[in-house]
């Protein structure tokens, strides 16, 4: 059965890239017959806020956006602290000690920390990754990649050293316990998915099936919308709801909508969903505020 999500982070209210994801990850669900579940990204209790929550779930329902089930990673910690211990039992992790202002602008992990065997108390602890490690998979929208994965992702830190699972980790847990079939996400992750993948394949033999990363919408500068560049809030009534689902199915070159109620505007783009229309782009051409 097909199972898809929607996770946002709650450390602002959504905007419209956020809008984008969440009505085509939506709209492939309920276009193949499937669930679609809304998943509280909130395992992050020093950024996440409770009215961000409560936010997020009045715009999913001013665009009549209703998921089959809300999720809330917060409630997770023994399973994601059960996931770590099995990755320690084979030898696949180590201790870290060192700081972000340590590390300055490098990308990926040098490994200082691999043999110094040091102790878990205060220190992050980090997935190690062999050399010589690929993972390729096929993506719905973008093609193939092919990634390896000690030059790209490197050695991630799994939980930081304050006791807080990091997104690797958790996103990996999580959509294996939901049984997730299909992500439908923002391209800005497409980069980290050879890593989820690897990490699901050391859990649990095997991970999501598969996966379609959509075109960014972009702002001023050529910057993504984001909460961090400061991207508006969706509107959460008025013509303005019309207005958005419009600017999100000819953004994903889907079919035009007419403007209608929210639940007749989804339920004319899960009527006409192409997968294969969306652009295979990293960004969109529009700029989108």
């Amino acid at each position: 059965m097909y199972i898809g999500r929607f996770a946002p982070t709650p450390t602002g209210p959504l905007h419209f890239g956020s809008l984008l994801t969440a009505v085509a990850s939506y709209a492939d669900a309920k276009a193949n017959q499937g669930k679609w579940l809304l998943r509280i990204d909130d395992i992050d209790s020093q950024r996440s806020k409770p009215a961000y929550i409560a936010t997020i779930l009045q715009q999913l329902e001013a665009y009549q956006l209703l998921p089959d089930a809300v999720i809330y990673q917060s409630a997770r910690s023994a399973d994601y602290a059960d996931a770590l211990q099995q990755l320690q039992a084979k030898g696949l992790t180590y201790f870290c000690q060192c700081s972000r202002q340590q590390l300055g602008k490098q990308r990926i992990y040098p490994q200082h920390c691999l043999k110094l065997a040091l102790s878990g108390v205060n220190h992050h602890t980090r997935l190690h990754i062999a050399s010589g490690t690929t993972v390729q998979f096929s993506d719905h929208i973008q093609g193939v990649v092919n990634q390896a994965l000690d030059h790209s992702e490197g050695d991630m830190i799994l939980k930081r050293r304050e006791g807080i699972y990091n997104y690797p980790l958790a996103v990996v847990v999580d959509d294996h316990l939901d049984r997730i079939s299909h992500v439908v996400r923002g391209a800005d992750l497409l980069e980290h998915t050879p890593g989820q993948i690897w990490l699901g394949q050391q859990l649990y033999g095997q991970s999501v099936a598969h996966y379609a990363h959509i075109p960014l919408a972009m702002q001023g500068c050529q910057q993504k919308l984001s909460k961090q560049n400061q991207a508006l809030p969706i509107a959460m009534q008025g013509p303005q709801i019309s207005h958005n689902l419009q600017q999100v199915a000819a953004a994903l070159q889907q079919a035009p909508l007419q403007p209608d109620t929210p639940a007749r505007m989804l339920a004319q783009l899960v009527g006409q969903w192409s997968l294969q229309a969306i652009p295979a782009s990293l960004t969109l051409a529009g700029i989108y505020t």
